[in-house]
């Protein structure tokens, strides 16, 4: 018992240190693209959005200027925010930034503290998390896939008057206002009176106050709260087990904290030491030399260390209690203390798993659909083949070339046999969301090429394999379950139709879209040749591996200057690594909660085996049956499912399949405990008692 709570002690140090980093780079990064300085954090906010071309008696230098003098005047911090690809296709946010008072400290950490002034005319420094930029100060970030310019953009932080030193591509600009809610009044009014073109209603208030909470320190409490619960459990098996031991020394006198001491202060002590050594190594392994940035981790250890502390003296005044209440007497009474106990651990049993069901079924679900992810991915996502998104930038105030690039991208992405595929009407939940009303009988949808679909096998009507090469044009392939009835797509496209039987579902190469990558018998638009009418998104972007061929044909079409190529083996890699940690995380979470289920039948199955010992011991002596010595006990620990199973499908709205699977593995696994225990009893005590040991 006292094993299982070192290795219980472990996984707690290391999962809230997980917990601790991983809340960390989220909303450390969230706080920094939403410039969440907690100087804001009681102010209000106000967005205004404007072009230069509604100026035509000032330039929007001159208008800045007004905004600083005025920002000056009411101690008004405001952010001007200009987004764009760059020449590796990374999403890049420049945030060009002006205050006489706000300070950078709290908001983001530099590798040497190097700090530059946002209201110094003359300041060339900058801020970015591009470690790449040799000219900017860095700003550290404890994993680099948060500041890869793919998965969130990269950022830089910029004083007001740099604006203005580079050449920007688009002139809209989003500002942001941060201050009293009424020095950002007075500011608003003072630009609506100088310049007519602006109307008050142009500013909006914006809420910005929301600071992502630090979820870490919520997630290891309650994790410390439960290991405490199960660590209480087991204290409570060790004084059972030494019942006899505790009742003889009260009987000669012994004080109740002695009798702790001699038989748990050690044991708390090196609880208490295991988890200090093991917070300490799982620091090294997630953050290592980090820098500044690594204060932000040892101080949430710390707190959560804390927290520990006290529920491991929160269980060591349980115990206390527990061995000050049992007297001398009990260990005479003993079967009535044992029954006592074992209906006792029946009871907690029962409600744990009333109150963590919900939950726990959740996390369950989730981590078996990271884990299906994983595998289906695996399987079906050539990294070789989606090894690259190619993609077209062109402003969209060029509209009669982006019309032109539509047509164009079909044409190239064929001749050099890259895939196409839009999965955007994949998933009809998605508009619901957003209350858009679709038609009855609305049907999934998408858009795919011959490059997509070379790999999957269809069927026709009459179970022959389908050849795409002897459809003529573009095709609507249809599930054969619709034959004969009504249905329609998102976009209400007619092609001909073929109607056919699908041997795999339909994987989306976009591996970032977990919550419809994977589509089952959609209507599937089979494209050969371009159609300007509809469906243009599947023309934005092509999956590819031999980039250069597809590179040289878009530089011959006169595309150079817009293509825009991704590796999409960080984002790949990202995503993977985020799946398998959800899975094992579910995983983790379920072995937790598991052993809490599974200390308390070994309590039960050790009070039972205690107390029928003698008798057992008789029973096979007398030649009695398995079954026969030991029906109560399996009886006893199916029980709690006989209060659980109805309960949870009358009063939970949770899957009825996934309860019964739930059930089926603990029922399983209960049962594979007791035939352990039943083992081990038979071939250690039962052996004594027969000789009077």
């Amino acid at each position: 018992m006292k094993k299982i709570s070192y290795v219980l002690i472990i996984q707690l140090a290391i999962a809230t240190t997980y917990l601790i980093v991983t809340s960390f780079n989220i909303r450390y990064t969230f706080n920094l693209e939403n410039f969440l300085h907690p100087d804001f954090g009681d102010e209000s906010t106000y967005s205004f959005m404007f072009d230069e071309s509604i100026f035509t008696s000032v330039s929007s230098e001159e208008f800045m200027e007004t905004l600083k003098n005025a920002s000056d005047e009411n101690e008004v911090t405001f952010r001007v925010i200009v987004g764009y690809s760059d020449e590796m296709n990374r999403n890049v946010m420049e945030n060009y930034i002006y205050s006489s008072s706000v300070e950078i400290e709290d908001l983001f950490y530099t590798q040497n503290g190097d700090r530059i002034s946002w209201s110094d005319s003359g300041e060339a420094s900058y801020y970015s998390t591009n470690r790449e930029d040799s000219s900017a100060v860095t700003i550290q970030m404890l994993d680099e896939s948060y500041a890869s310019g793919r998965l969130y953009p990269l950022l830089y932080f910029r004083p007001l008057h740099q604006l203005y030193e580079r050449p920007q591509k688009d002139s809209y600009y989003v500002v942001y206002f941060y201050g009293e809610g009424s020095d950002i009044r007075m500011v608003r009014d003072e630009v609506v009176n100088t310049y007519g073109q602006i109307q008050s209603s142009q500013f909006l208030k914006v809420d910005t106050k929301t600071f992502m909470p630090d979820e870490s320190i919520r997630q290891g409490t309650l994790l410390s709260v439960g290991i405490a619960l199960i660590l209480l459990i087991i204290l409570i098996g060790i004084i059972n087990q030494h019942l006899k031991e505790v009742s003889v020394r009260k009987m000669m006198g012994h004080s109740d904290v002695r009798i702790q001491w001699r038989l748990l202060g050690r044991f708390f002590l090196l609880l208490l030491l295991i988890y200090i050594i093991t917070l300490g190594i799982a620091y090294w392994f997630f953050v290592g030399d980090a820098g500044n940035i690594g204060t932000a981790i040892y101080k949430g250890q710390l707190k959560i260390l804390t927290y520990f502390a006290a529920g491991l003296l929160a269980v060591f005044i349980g115990s206390y209690v527990y061995i000050r209440y049992t007297s001398s007497a009990m260990y005479l009474k003993k079967k009535s203390t044992y029954k006592m106990l074992l209906y006792g651990n029946l009871v907690v049993k029962i409600l744990i798993f009333i109150l963590v069901i919900t939950p726990l079924l959740t996390k369950l679900e989730g981590g078996y659909r990271s884990f299906r992810d994983v595998i289906y991915r695996e399987r079906k996502h050539d990294a070789d083949l989606y090894r690259y998104n190619v993609s077209l930038d062109i402003p969209m105030s060029d509209f009669d070339r982006i019309m032109k690039m539509f047509g164009d991208a079909f044409e190239i992405s064929e001749k050099e046999n890259a895939v196409l595929a839009d999965f955007t009407d994949a998933d009809l939940s998605l508009f619901e969301e957003f209350d858009v009303e679709l038609e009855p009988n609305t049907i999934s949808s998408i858009v795919v090429n011959t490059e997509y679909l070379k790999d999957y096998k269809i069927l026709r009507e009459d179970g022959t394999v389908l050849d795409l090469e002897t459809l003529q044009g573009n095709t609507m392939l249809v599930p054969l379950e619709l034959k004969g009835k009504p249905f329609t797509t998102i976009s209400q496209k007619e092609y001909p139709k073929v109607y056919v039987e699908f041997q795999d579902a339909f994987y989306n190469p976009d591996i970032s879209k977990r919550d419809h990558f994977k589509v089952k018998d959609p209507i599937v638009f089979y494209t050969k040749e371009y159609d300007a009418s509809g469906m243009q998104t599947l023309y934005g972007a092509v999956y590819y591996s031999d980039l250069e061929g597809l590179r040289e044909s878009f530089e011959a079409a006169g595309y150079g200057d817009a293509l825009r190529v991704t590796d999409l083996r960080p984002v790949y890699d990202f995503y993977m690594d985020e799946y398998r940690q959800e899975a094992l995380e579910s995983l983790y979470i379920f072995v937790l909660y598991l052993s809490v289920v599974l200390i308390l039948l070994y309590e039960i199955i050790y009070l039972h085996l205690e107390e029928k010992r003698q008798l057992i011991s008789i029973q096979y002596l007398l030649g009695k049956s398995y079954g026969e010595r030991y029906r109560n006990l399996y009886l006893m620990s199916l029980v709690s499912y006989a209060v659980l199973i109805p309960y949870s499908l009358i009063f939970l709205k949770v899957s009825t399949v996934s309860l019964l699977v739930l059930f089926s593995i603990l029922i399983l696994l209960e049962m594979i405990l007791v035939s352990g225990l039943i083992t081990r009893f038979e071939s250690t005590d039962m052996v004594k008692t027969i000789k009077g040991v």
